[in-house]
């Protein structure tokens, strides 16, 4: 099955996201897993309670994220995501010292957002979290300023 591209607009500017190969994630996978292992627990029971119980779990993983990443290796993830060939911004390559600069970069955080979405909804087996990250962030009081919610749909 070939990887999966989708579009969100984030604060105008149309973002395409394609899936990053196998050799790419997997890596992620496991580094992501690790960093959240306090909320996978949790996760393992949403079936069961709901989409309610998704979102509060997801709300967990940016409190999780922030103590277990330092700021290096963040950003060192996002220059990867971002700079990988695989995200697009208004039909153009994302270059991520330019695309991120100034006024630009509380954008950073919602396309690490979209891009995580993208690359590892699937990872939850049986759960779709498509757009659940939102909803996740506002519940872990994350300040709209810091990472504000992307809008418009995800579409393949």
């Amino acid at each position: 099955m070939p990887c999966k591209s989708e579009k969100r607009t984030i604060n105008g500017h149309e973002y395409t996201v394609t899936q990053m190969p196998p050799s790419k994630a997997v890596p992620y996978h496991v580094e992501l897993a690790t960093l959240v292992a306090e909320v996978l627990g949790p996760m393992a029971n949403t079936e069961a309670n709901g989409q309610d119980a998704v979102v509060e779990a997801l709300s967990m993983a940016g409190p999780a994220l922030r103590a277990n990443l330092s700021p290096a290796r963040f950003l060192e993830i996002a220059r990867d995501w971002t700079g990988s060939g695989l995200v697009h911004r208004d039909g153009e390559l994302v270059n991520f010292e330019q695309h991120f600069a100034g006024s630009d970069m509380p954008d950073l955080y919602r396309v690490m957002v979209f891009i995580a979405e993208v690359n590892f909804s699937d990872f939850f087996v049986g759960l779709d979290l498509s757009g659940l990250a939102s909803a996740a962030m506002a519940r872990a009081s994350m300040s709209p300023a810091s990472v504000p919610t992307s809008t418009g749909n995800s579409g393949g």
